[in-house]
C-alpha cells in the first residue's frame, strides 16, 4: 500500500509540473504573437511615414500637391488607426488580465 501511495504522489506532482510548464509555454506563445503583430504594425507605420515624407518632398519640389499626397495621407491615417486600435486592445487585455 505504501508504494501505491508514493506512486500516486509522484504522478500527482508530475501532472502539476507538466500543467505549469504548459501554461508558461502558452504565455510565451501569446507574448510572441503580440510582439509579432506589434512589429508588423510598426513596420506599416514606418512605411506610411516614409511614403508621406517622399510625397511631401515631391510636392514641395513641384510646388503643388496631387492625388499621391492624398493617398499617402490616407495610408498614414489608416496605419495610425490600426496601431492605436492594437495598443488599446493590448492595454485592455493587460488591465483585465
Amino acid at each position: 500500500m505504501d508504494n501505491e501511495v508514493l506512486v500516486a504522489i509522484i504522478l500527482g506532482v508530475q501532472a502539476i509540473v507538466v500543467a505549469i510548464i504548459a501554461r508558461e509555454n502558452n504565455k510565451r506563445k501569446q507574448q510572441a504573437e503580440v510582439r509579432a503583430e506589434e512589429s508588423r504594425l510598426s513596420m506599416r507605420l514606418m512605411s506610411a511615414s516614409l511614403g508621406l515624407s517622399v510625397e511631401t518632398a515631391h510636392a514641395i519640389k513641384r510646388g503643388s500637391t496631387n492625388g499621391e499626397m492624398d493617398s499617402a495621407l490616407e495610408e498614414a491615417a489608416d496605419a495610425r488607426s490600426e496601431y492605436d486600435k492594437f495598443v488599446r486592445g493590448v492595454a485592455a487585455t493587460q488591465i483585465t488580465g
